[in-house]
């Protein structure tokens, strides 16, 4: 699992160094969809699901290989 995390480490950044964003509305949902997605990912690794899951993002099925 390598996701690229660049869009929500500087949200984050921005965030905590000055408080505010100025990030569109849209930009910020979408990183926080894909920020739920992959925490959703990790946690289900961690307890090593096997099955299938929806993501939040997109709200589709996914199937891991």
């Amino acid at each position: 699992m390598t996701p690229d995390l660049s869009k929500i480490v500087q949200l984050r950044n921005d965030i905590v160094h000055s408080g505010i964003t100025q990030l569109a509305v849209d930009k910020r949902v979408e990183i926080y969809l894909s920020t739920q997605d992959i925490v959703r990912e990790y946690l289900l690794r961690l307890l090593d699901y096997q099955g299938d899951y929806f993501l939040y993002a997109q709200r589709v099925v996914f199937q891991p290989a």
